[in-house]
C-alpha cells in the first residue's frame, strides 16, 4: 500500500469513527475484502506504528490546501449564507511530559451545510486575532454573513477582520464588548439616547421571541439603528469597513421568581433589518456544536499526539472526516 492509499483507508475509518491509529488498522483489517475492491493491497492492512509513522510525516499545508480547494469547489455557499468564525482547543493535543500545550484552532463553520470551510492553527505566544485574517482568505465567502463572537477581551472585533471580510465580498455580524471601550460606550450611549427621544428621524427596527425551554422562559428582544449621523460618533475614525448597523441584543430569563437579564451589542455592514440580525447572532452558536469529530485528534495509536508529530498535521483530516 503506498501513501496515498494510506490516506484514503485513513479517510474512511475516521468518516466511520476510528479516533486513533489502531482503530484505523482495525477498521483496514475488518473491511480488508471491501477495500481491496478499488484499493490496491498488495502486502494487506499496514500496522498502527506504519499508519503513524507516514501520517506524522505528511506536510499539512499541501493536505490541506487540497482538502479545502476540494471543499470550496463541491459545495456552493448561498447569497446571505451564515459563516460563523470560532477558535477551540483540540482535544487530546495536551502533553503535559513534554511541555506540550493544547493546539488552538480557528474555523470558518457553513452553518447550512454544516461544514468547515477553513481552518488556522494559532501561533505560539500570540492569539486568534492573528490568526483570523489568513483564514478569510478564501474565495467561498462572497455574499455570505459572516459572525464572530465570544472572544475574549474583544478579539471578536477587531478592524483587521472586518476589512479582510469586506475584501471578500462578505458581510460581517461582529461582538462589541468592553475593549475596545470607546465602541462599547458609544454603542451603550446611542442606545440610551435614540429611544428616549423616540428614535425620531432614526432608521431603526426592532423584533422580538419568547421561548420556553425546561421550565425557562426567556424572551429575545433586538433593537437595530441604522442612522448615519451616528457613524462619526461611534466610528470616529473611521475603522470599521462600511459600518451600516448597530445592533442591541437582550436575553431576559425567568425561572420561578429569579429574572436574569443579558445585553449584547454588535457591529454590522448589513442594512438595519432586526429579524435577519438576529438570526445571524443567534445561530453563530451553531458552531459550539461542530461534530465532535472536528474537535479531536489521535488520543493513542497507542501513541500521543504530540509524540507522533501529529498535531497540525492530521487536524485538516479530523475536520473532513466530520459528518
Amino acid at each position: 500500500m503506498n501513501y496515498s492509499m494510506m490516506l484514503v483507508l485513513s479517510v474512511l475509518a475516521t468518516i466511520c469513527g476510528a479516533d486513533n491509529m489502531v482503530a484505523i488498522a482495525d477498521f483496514g483489517q475488518a473491511n480488508q475484502k471491501w477495500l481491496q475492491a478499488f484499493l490496491p493491497l498488495p502486502n494487506g492492512i499496514p500496522s498502527h506504528d506504519t499508519l503513524g509513522r507516514v501520517l506524522a510525516r505528511l506536510d499539512a499545508v499541501p493536505c490541506e490546501a487540497g482538502f479545502l480547494d476540494w471543499v470550496q469547489s463541491a459545495f456552493t455557499l448561498t447569497q446571505g449564507q451564515l459563516v460563523a468564525i470560532d477558535g477551540k482547543s483540540v482535544r487530546h493535543s495536551r502533553d503535559a511530559r513534554q511541555g506540550q500545550s493544547p493546539l488552538p484552532l480557528v474555523s470558518a463553520w457553513a452553518q447550512a451545510n454544516h461544514l468547515v470551510l477553513a481552518q488556522q492553527a494559532v501561533a505560539d505566544r500570540s492569539n486568534e486575532i492573528t490568526a483570523i485574517p489568513p483564514l478569510l482568505q478564501m474565495r467561498a465567502l462572497e455574499g455570505c454573513m459572516v459572525t464572530r463572537d465570544r472572544a475574549p477581551y474583544g478579539w471578536g472585533c477587531q478592524k483587521a477582520i472586518a476589512q479582510p471580510i469586506r475584501e471578500q465580498g462578505a458581510d460581517y455580524v461582529l461582538t462589541v464588548k468592553e475593549n475596545p471601550k470607546h465602541l462599547y460606550d458609544a454603542l451603550e450611549d446611542t442606545f440610551a439616547y435614540e429611544p428616549s427621544q423616540g428614535l425620531a428621524d432614526c432608521p431603526h427596527d426592532y423584533a422580538e421571541t419568547v421561548g420556553q425551554d425546561q421550565g425557562r422562559i426567556e424572551t429575545r428582544r433586538c433593537w437595530v439603528m441604522g442612522a448615519p449621523d451616528y457613524c462619526p460618533y461611534v466610528d470616529p475614525e473611521p475603522v470599521w469597513t462600511d459600518l451600516q448597523s448597530r445592533v442591541k441584543v437582550e436575553a431576559e430569563r425567568r425561572c420561578g421568581h429569579p429574572v436574569t437579564t443579558q445585553v449584547r451589542y454588535f457591529i454590522s455592514r448589513r442594512p438595519p433589518k432586526a429579524r435577519p440580525l438576529w438570526a445571524a447572532v443567534r445561530n453563530h452558536g451553531s458552531i459550539e456544536h461542530m461534530p465532535c469529530t472536528g474537535c479531536w485528534m489521535w488520543p493513542s495509536a497507542k501513541m500521543t499526539v504530540a509524540s507522533a508529530g501529529l498535531r497540525h498535521p492530521i487536524t485538516w483530516l479530523s475536520y473532513g472526516a466530520s459528518p
